[in-house]
């Protein structure tokens, strides 16, 4: 990644009281005789950068698959923007407003940047993505509108001059953002990463802090970050959430984190019996 070595900017207070972005509200998932997630209860603040932690096997992609709407929560209740959305169908999440990037990259490899960023857009298109391709010359203006907004997003991350290669050419870090600008084109309020910095080096660690952090401010966006990269959560986040075998064991600002002894049982306690 490229960018200024300049320090990370400070997280930013705002937006720690009122009105909830997102609440998770006592929820449970079981598979058959596992509880993936058991009584969960949280709340995400407009504007901040809430880490989700915990070691593997505690739920936390389990929480963002019922977020977003690939899983069915047994019960419980999830809350966007004071609207309850435990049900809605995993379609309609990007036009409410959340987006999400995945642990595992979801590209299309034989498309280019640009075309895979536009792809994140349509769910705002009246013609919608499999329609484009044969509505008249007259209703192609929003298709190209869609390409100038793809454009600008990848100006703004820095990947304007790959814009027409295809992704199967390009190095993973590159991917990890153009993921990252794909989830941007669906002008989420909400955006959810799962393990963004899973793969990268050190100073690509660094880099995409900032960026995110840059992303919160520019876009005026919230984000829930799982990551497994400590130092990178506890630079940039206004709030932590720490799981355990589906469970909430801590919440709080990092300084709280880091010297808490459950998270820290959690973590370097004797060996787990589920990974």
């Amino acid at each position: 990644m490229h960018g200024s070595s300049a320090p990370l900017a400070p997280a930013s207070p705002k937006g720690l009281a009122g009105e909830a972005k997102l609440s998770v509200e006592n929820l449970f998932l079981r598979f058959g005789g596992v509880v993936a997630i058991n009584k969960l209860t949280f709340q995400v603040a407009p504007n901040v950068i809430c880490g989700l932690i915990g070691p593997n096997g505690a739920g936390k992609t389990s929480l963002f698959n019922c977020v977003s709407r690939l899983y069915n929560p047994t019960d419980g209740r999830i809350v966007f923007e004071g609207n309850d959305i435990t049900r809605c169908k995993s379609k309609d999440i990007a036009q409410k407003g959340i987006a999400r990037t995945f642990q595992n990259l979801a590209l299309m490899k034989s498309l280019t940047v640009i075309e895979n960023v536009m792809l994140g857009g349509y769910s705002h298109c009246r013609t919608g993505l499999l329609r484009a391709p044969f509505v008249p010359v007259m209703f192609r203006a929003e298709e190209a509108a869609q390409r100038r907004a793809a454009m600008e997003l990848l100006e703004r991350l820095q990947l304007d001059r790959v814009h027409d290669q295809r992704v199967d050419s390009l190095p993973y870090p590159t991917l990890k953002r153009v993921e990252l600008a794909r989830a941007l084109a669906a002008r989420p309020s909400l955006l959810m990463l799962d393990e963004p910095a899973g793969g990268l080096a050190h100073s690509e660690v660094d880099e995409l802090s900032r960026t995110l952090v840059r992303v919160r401010d520019d876009f005026g966006l919230t984000l829930l970050l799982v990551e497994h990269h400590m130092g990178m959560v506890m630079n940039i986040s206004d709030n932590i959430v720490v799981m355990d075998f589906g469970n909430k064991i801590a919440e709080g600002r990092p300084a709280e984190i880091k010297s808490d002894p459950r998270v820290i049982q959690a973590y370097l306690g004797k060996q787990r019996e589920r990974t």
